[in-house]
Parts: C-alpha cells; sequence; structure tokens
C-alpha cells in the first residue's frame, strides 16, 4: 500500500469478503490499480482492526488529497534514524519495503500476476487487460497469506503491540 493510504485507514476499511477472506479494503486509492481488497492474516487483520477502532486512525497529518501523510512520515523515520545511528536506512522506506516484499514473493514463486494485484500495480499483458475481469482477492490470498504469516512470525509481531489506544511511539532498535 502508498504510505498514505496506509496512515488513511479506518476501521471500516478492514472487513470480511463474502467468501470469508479477511481484506484491507481499499477502494479509496488514488490510482486504478490501486483500488482493491488485498488479503492480509487474521492476526494482523485483528490488529489492525482493534487499533483503529479504539483510535479511528493512525494518528499522522494529512496534508489533503494530493499531499498526503508523507511530511509526518518523513518526520517520524527521521526520529527513527537519530535513535538507531548504526543502521543503514537507505532503503528502509515504504518503497523499498515494497520492492523487497515483491522481490521475496518472486524469489518463493509466487506468479507474477498475484504479485500485481497484491501490490496495486497494474498489468499490462494482453490477457490480462483486455480478455479478464481481474484477479479474484481469494486467488491472491491463496498465493500471499501464507508468506505474510511467515513474514509476520519472522519479524516477532506481536498482536498486543497495538491493542490498546495509545499514541505510536518512535521505537528504537
Amino acid at each position: 500500500m502508498r504510505i498514505t493510504s496506509i496512515c488513511r485507514l479506518r476501521s471500516s476499511d478492514l472487513i470480511k469478503t463474502l467468501e470469508g477472506t479477511l481484506v484491507i479494503d481499499l477502494m479509496a486509492d488514488k490510482t486504478a490499480a490501486g483500488k482493491r481488497q488485498i488479503p492480509i492474516p487474521a492476526e494482523l487483520h485483528t490488529t489492525l482492526k482493534n487499533f483503529l477502532n479504539a483510535n479511528d486512525s493512525f494518528p499522522f497529518k494529512d496534508r489533503g488529497e494530493d499531499k498526503g501523510c508523507s511530511d509526518a512520515i518523513s518526520t517520524l523515520y527521521e526520529e527513527f534514524s537519530d535513535l538507531n545511528p548504526l543502521l543503514d536506512l537507505r532503503r528502509l522506506n515504504p518503497h523499498g519495503l515494497r520492492a523487497a516484499l515483491n522481490d521475496y514473493f518472486d524469489k518463493i514463486g509466487v506468479q507474477f500476476d498475484h504479485r500485481c494485484a497484491f501490490l496495486g500495480h497494474k498489468n499490462n499483458h494482453v490477457n490480462s487487460s483486455c480478455y479478464s475481469t481481474g484477479m479474484t482477492v481469494e486467488r491472491v490470498a491463496n498465493q500471499t497469506l501464507g508468506v505474510q504469516s511467515k513474514l509476520l512470525t519472522a519479524l516477532n509481531f506481536d498482536q498486543e503491540l497495538l491493542s490498546t489506544k495509545h499514541s505510536i511511539d518512535v521505537i528504537s532498535v
């Protein structure tokens, strides 16, 4: 997701499809390819839903339709960088993280069209652009949910981290 789309999330954006897939319903994104449902593991869905129910949104100042939340994220990034001077943070940014996820999905065999649908990239292949109504969220979920859960485990994801109402503080590692 684009950083502003993440910052603008509301509890109502975290839904379950008719087929039972837990998703972020991102229909307010600025691009046609970005308007999609993103399947996410239950533990992340529940944690985000609880946090957003308690807080209404993430506490980042939004500068409006075209400007978004980049200033607020830049400030947070700079504070994190100051607290962690030994880390090389040049590639630790939202776009770099999306690129790393795409590379990892590719490395473990997630198909190109599934990666495009998950990341909100337009797939210009004639079979997709002319002769298809698009990738279902269930097909994307089938290829990505297990990988996401594995990554959350590897990152020691803590469901209690955002379980109550509080401000987001810069965390030092």
